[in-house]
C-alpha cells in the first residue's frame, strides 16, 4: 500500500464475524428445506391468485400442472388443476394464510 493513501477495500471493510442471530439462522433454515405440497387449485388462475397472497407475505411457492383439462392441448393451458408447493418452513404461515389446516 502506498503511503497515504487509502485503498477502496479498506474504506469498505467490515470485521469479519462467524455469529449468527437466531433469526437469521431460522430463515436459513427456512430457505434450505424441502418442498411440501399446500394445497390443489382447480385451475391455474385460482392457483396464480394464492401465489400472489402467499407472496405478499415472502413465501416463496410454486405450481405443477396435475390435471390436464379442456385447452391444455390448444395452447390454452388456463384449465386443469394445479398443486401449490411451498417450503416446509413456511407451511404453517401459508396455511393460515390461505385458511386451510
Amino acid at each position: 500500500m502506498t503511503r497515504g493513501r487509502v485503498s477502496v477495500l479498506q474504506r469498505r471493510a467490515t470485521p469479519a464475524s462467524s455469529a449468527f442471530s437466531l433469526a437469521t439462522l431460522r430463515h436459513v433454515e427456512k430457505r434450505s428445506t424441502a418442498l411440501v405440497k399446500l394445497t390443489t387449485a382447480p385451475n391455474e388462475i385460482a392457483a396464480e391468485e394464492i401465489r400472489a397472497l402467499l407472496g405478499t407475505e415472502g413465501i416463496d411457492s410454486m405450481l405443477r400442472i396435475i390435471d390436464f383439462g379442456v385447452g391444455t392441448m390448444d395452447e390454452s393451458a388456463v384449465s386443469g388443476s394445479r398443486e401449490i408447493f411451498v417450503r416446509s418452513g413456511d407451511v404453517e404461515t401459508a396455511r393460515a394464510l390461505i385458511g386451510e389446516v
